[in-house]
């Protein structure tokens, strides 16, 4: 059982991305300008015009974005949210506005009185970290600073809150409602991110144009970022204040993120270390019976040496030892098709002294001296034997009848 345990650290200290490789931010980014621009791809633009840069944070009374915006030629107050995965939305996956919430919406409070996020969306700093699943864990490479989770639950905010995000979408409606059809009618399924291995930009599949609803599409638009094909969540290059990006480079410098510091390439290879170790997990839970397997596999266990502990622990309780076997027939230890009861043989099993007491009670049932561990008198010993021949008796008449059925 312990090659498999070997492998799998031998794959968490080779890995060459991902979480395998954590590092100090001040080594992945050299400034805030890195940072801002290359830990969410190219969804942010580091601007040194602060007057033409967004903020991810205010606290003052009136939303600073907006002059911004209105500054860039945008709209300066935008109606709809436009970024669709947690933004709001109206029937049939239409755009919907941004509106006001409640008096308990206070993780992400500058966006409170107009906000494109739900407050269940925002709960809590973990609750935005684990919103989109374990890929995308800020805190992959172990607890942040205080100072420096602030900045991450700031962007978060920014990002599913924001009217003002959704001006800076990567791909228009006309784009994405192409790629769906692309997909349906060139035969590709899943986006490249999902697709190993990644083919290449000049990929064939990408060459030449597509027509959709009368308007040709380059295919090379499809093949996206080389990650996500067009969609509606995505962001490309909002400025961000360089100030704010030095302060978020400042606050994180000491603490530790993944691989070469993008979220996306991040989460690709912690989903494929996350299939290695699944793959060492099946090869040492092998030996085991299928039915321990499936336990171990409900009980959402991943990593080898401890699937190996729960196999061999659930192991044990298909080859209960006689004693136990007893003390379930006599009663004294609850019969083994519950949870509770297999959590008492476990405890049994692996605690010296609640087995001693067990055993030390059978005994004084049967009728021996626990102390001296000798049968009290002649007659307990003879009704021990009569008891014990009783059980044979029943056991054989048992049988008998089982055979005859």
């Amino acid at each position: 059982m312990t090659r498999p345990v070997l492998a799998l650290i031998t794959l968490l200290v080779s890995t060459a991305s991902g979480w395998g490789t954590c590092q100090p931010m001040k080594e992945i980014y050299p400034t805030g300008k890195e940072l801002c621009e290359q830990m969410w791809a190219d969804a942010f633009k580091y601007e040194t015009d602060e007057s033409a840069g967004y903020t991810m944070w205010w606290f003052d009374a009136a939303n600073p974005n907006n002059d911004v915006a209105a500054s860039l030629g945008l709209v300066a107050e935008p109606d709809q949210c436009m970024l669709q995965y947690f933004h709001k939305q109206g029937p049939d996956g239409a755009y919907s506005a941004p509106s006001p919430e409640g008096a308990n919406f206070t993780e992400c409070h500058p966006w409170k009185d107009n906000a494109c996020c739900h407050e269940a969306t925002v709960t809590t700093p973990q609750a935005m970290n684990e919103g989109y699943g374990a890929d995308y864990h800020w805190d992959r490479c172990g607890p942040l600073s205080e100072a420096c989770e602030r900045f991450f639950v700031q962007e978060a905010c920014m990002y599913e809150c924001s009217p003002h995000a959704g001006q800076y979408r990567r791909y228009s409606d006309g784009e994405v409602s192409a790629f769906a059809a692309f997909q349906a009618v060139e035969g590709n399924p899943t986006d490249p991110c999902y697709t190993s291995p990644f083919p290449a930009a000049d990929d064939a599949r990408y060459s030449g144009s597509f027509t959709h609803e009368g308007v040709d599409y380059a295919k090379s638009v499809f093949y996206g970022d080389g990650c996500y094909g067009p969609n509606k969540w995505q962001m490309y290059q909002m400025p961000i204040k360089a100030s704010y990006c030095d302060a978020f480079h400042t606050a994180c410098a000491n603490d530790l993120f993944c691989g070469s510091g993008d979220f996306f390439s991040c989460a690709y290879d912690y989903r494929t270390d996350q299939e290695a170790i699944q793959a060492l997990t099946s090869e040492a839970l092998a030996p085991y019976s299928v039915a321990i397997q499936e336990q171990v596999w409900a009980a959402g266990v991943v990593d080898s040496a401890e699937a190996v502990a729960m196999a061999e622990r659930l192991l044990a309780l298909e080859t209960t030892p006689d004693w136990m076997v007893e003390a379930t027939a006599a009663g004294w230890i609850p019969c083994a098709n519950t949870a509770a009861a297999r959590k008492r043989k476990l405890a049994l099993l692996e605690d010296k002294g609640a087995r001693t007491t067990l055993v030390q009670k059978m005994l004084g049932k049967l009728g021996y001296d626990t102390d001296a561990l000798t049968p009290k008198t002649e007659a307990d010993k003879a009704r021990q034997r009569t008891r014990r021949l009783s059980q044979k008796v029943a056991a054989k008449v048992a049988a008998d009848d089982d055979d005859a059925l």
